[in-house]
């Protein structure tokens, strides 16, 4: 533990609004030790929950605002921190900022709104029912009468920032010319020549408010029979479902609200947000980002980066350690096996391709509460040429591209040409990845593998000047010559 005139020595140069990252980060974390015991641990855990926070952001700690702290708080909240929690944390870091300098106002004033937020009942929305609204989503074509119908008015809801369910009734046939494409594929499956509106619902023999009732109704009961928690009415749930999906994804609290054009009521957590001020692109993408997550979900590749001195052995000790708390990825690290000979002995020793940055495969709604826990071990590599500078996506091309160079692939991964004729001892094969992608060669014999060595073919290569060799090579990085 540091000693108090070290710790003067740290924050003696330390001015809160103009200090670099790292020096007020390091001053806060030489203060919260200095606590000693219980209260230092405390500390400690706060501290790394706001520089997690930040890191994903790339926000400076300097003297931090409103908005920075009330997204704080709502990230804690949403990525599981009960209220009580939360709250603890966001004083802990209050208290360490008045210890460099004078009293915060932001601090007091975000503190005021979530005292207030944690009076509100516990928030319904969970990963859970998030996910069986997507589940509903995806289901929503093959859905029959009114179930049909109101799911997708769901689905259109969504992909729209939540747009009123009874607008969405009212909307006529035209105005499918002016739709995306996700949303006009869901008119086209309604239009009826005959019908002046997109969805039937018997607009013309009902009033405006009887059609907004009778929308609401339709779409909770259609919800509860799924098992997904409502909120009140339609408008608010349906709300409710994508801010959650938003904050899930990278989005902060501030501009999920500029988005969403409103407060939540199913998540207090955001009540101390406000709106930011996001350009309109940036809002516009995120918009159209999170109404997709709703109509489509899936798994893709992500790449992460180890931070200074961290190991993969560190990464997996840490799932290890989450494991029960969070859905752990598919990962990729691939290993080259390197032969060393010591003394008489062969040794083998497996040497990563890339020691810093690990592949792993996920929901784009799984990053954020991954990155929350491990936080302080990588970061993931976000798409900079977005304007939501979304988490970048590692095409699967480029995935199999990258494990044909290296011979390394995922277990998921097809090795085998589909359709491709089996290879036999002197068939005349190409090297298609690896060291020696080009090369042509005869096939001289099969070496059969064992549960830890592939199978290897040895092939006879001509070199220009005519010498032959040979080499083993992975039965994936080679053809035969006439499937060329």
């Amino acid at each position: 533990m540091q000693n108090s005139a070290t710790q003067t020595a740290i924050t003696s140069n330390i001015h809160i609004g103009f200090g670099s990252a790292p020096d007020i980060l390091s001053a806060l974390h030489a203060e919260a030790l200095s606590r000693g015991g219980a209260t230092a641990k405390a500390y400690l855990k706060a501290l790394a929950s706001f520089s997690r926070f930040l890191s994903d952001r790339q926000e400076s700690p300097g003297c931090p605002s409103e908005a920075m702290l009330a997204d704080w708080y709502a990230c804690m909240s949403i990525e599981g921190l009960s209220p009580k929690t939360a709250s603890y944390y966001f004083d802990c870091l209050h208290s360490l900022y008045n210890s460099l300098e004078s009293e915060c106002r932001a601090f007091t004033i975000v503190k005021e709104s979530i005292h207030a937020s944690r009076s509100l009942p516990k928030s319904v929305i969970d990963d859970e029912a998030a996910a069986r609204v997507c589940n509903l989503a995806r289901i929503a074509p093959s859905l029959k009468g009114s179930d049909g119908v109101f799911a997708s008015i769901i689905i259109f809801s969504l992909l729209n920032a939540a747009l009123d369910p009874s607008e969405i009734a009212m909307m006529k046939k035209e105005q499918t010319e002016t739709l995306d494409e996700g949303c006009a594929e869901i008119a086209q499956r309604f239009i009826d020549p005959k019908r002046k509106y997109i969805f039937p619902l018997q607009q013309a023999s009902r009033t405006p408010r009887q059609l907004a009732e009778h929308v609401n109704n339709g779409i909770i009961s259609l919800l509860k029979s799924r098992g997904i928690p409502t909120l009140g009415n339609a408008l608010n749930t349906l709300r409710s479902y994508w801010a959650y999906a938003a904050i899930r994804s990278g989005a902060s609290g501030s501009e999920t609200l500029v988005a969403l054009g409103h407060k939540p009521v199913g998540l207090p957590a955001l009540i101390p947000c406000s709106p930011s001020d996001a350009d309109d692109f940036r809002i516009e993408a995120l918009r159209y980002d999170i109404g997709r997550i709703f109509a489509d979900n899936p798994f893709k590749w992500y790449a992460m980066r180890f931070r200074p001195g961290v190991r993969y052995a560190d990464i997996k000790s840490r799932f290890e350690a989450i494991k029960d708390e969070i859905t752990i990825p598919e990962v990729f690290f691939p290993c080259e096996e390197i032969a060393h000979k010591i003394g008489r002995k062969l040794v083998y020793e497996n040497k990563p391709v890339i020691p810093d940055v690990l592949f792993f495969r996920s929901r784009v709604t799984d990053i954020s509460p991954l990155f929350y826990r491990i936080g302080d071990l990588a970061w993931c590599y976000r798409d900079r040429s977005s304007a939501t500078r979304a988490y970048a996506t590692v095409p699967e091309s480029d995935m199999r591209a990258f494990q044909l160079a290296i011979g390394v692939f995922t277990p998921e991964t097809e090795i085998y040409p589909i359709g491709c004729a089996p290879i036999y001892p002197d068939d005349i094969v190409k090297v298609i990845g690896g060291q020696l992608i080009g090369k042509t060669g005869v096939v001289d014999s099969i070496i059969e593998g064992s549960d830890s060595r592939p199978t290897l073919y040895r092939m006879i290569l001509t070199a220009d000047n005519g010498i032959e060799w040979r080499a083993d090579v992975e039965p994936w990085l080679v053809e035969p010559a006439s499937a060329l």
